[in-house]
């Protein structure tokens, strides 16, 4: 720990492995599927046969919504990282606050389409807030990914977005907007959505021509309908 600390420290990011144990790698691969076979109505799916058209329409091909940051796979890995403790070593010995941020899929031959961005099926990491210059606080966004065996290994990215921050840094009601998110099955910005609550663009990823709404645990009468109802189609 005390390695990768030191390496943060100095030159601002990190690479940690063996976060996901190998069998909790596999398992999360099925939930993916599962995610998706219930978006798509096709229970046959396989995963080495996904393409972009199962998954959600977005700019940037590998950050997916429509549900998906609120599904199976997405809460399974948020659970795996807690377990490994990574966040809680940047922040010893304090209480933490984090949001539910996008998932970043990239299948076999994702982002080839002319209206995806250049970095759609590469490495991206950005900040959508950081802290002013003389801040003593340090913010960091982190993606997790996984590389799993079989059949899903032509996948070029399977990796879910996270962000956590000290409690006491949250913004007032930061903590309601999230959950108001999840009730609708969107993801926060990472780390904007930690201190601030704020979300990506709600409907961005709905619309998608023969796709359901993953539903949400917290909402799961959430219908197409409702979605264009609270965002106004935008």
């Amino acid at each position: 720990d005390a390695e990768w600390l030191a390496h943060l420290a100095e030159h601002g990011y990190v690479v940690v492995g063996g976060v996901v144990p190998r069998a909790a790698v596999e398992h999360a691969v099925a939930l993916l599927l599962q995610d998706i076979q219930e978006m798509t109505g096709r229970t046959d799916l396989k995963i080495k046969d996904v393409t972009d058209k199962h998954l959600p329409n977005h700019a940037n091909s590998g950050l997916r919504h429509r549900g998906l940051p609120h599904g199976e796979f997405a809460w399974f890995l948020r659970e795996k990282l807690w377990e490994a403790g990574v966040w809680q070593k940047l922040y010893p010995k304090t209480k933490l606050a984090g949001c539910a941020s996008v998932v970043a899929l990239s299948p076999p031959g994702s982002g080839m389409a002319k209206q995806h961005m250049p970095y759609s099926a590469g490495e991206w990491l950005h900040l959508d807030h950081s802290p002013t210059k003389n801040s003593c606080k340090k913010l960091y966004q982190s993606t997790l990914y996984v590389f799993p065996r079989g059949q899903a290994a032509s996948w070029p990215r399977i990796a879910i977005m996270s962000s956590m921050a000290p409690q006491a840094w949250q913004a007032k009601r930061a903590a309601c907007t999230l959950l108001a998110g999840a009730i609708i099955g969107a993801a926060g910005k990472s780390p904007a959505g930690v201190i601030f609550g704020h979300l990506q663009k709600i409907a961005e990823g709905y619309g998608t021509a023969g796709m359901s709404v993953l539903k949400p645990k917290l909402r799961p009468e959430l219908t197409d309908a409702e979605v264009d109802r609270l965002t106004g189609g935008k």
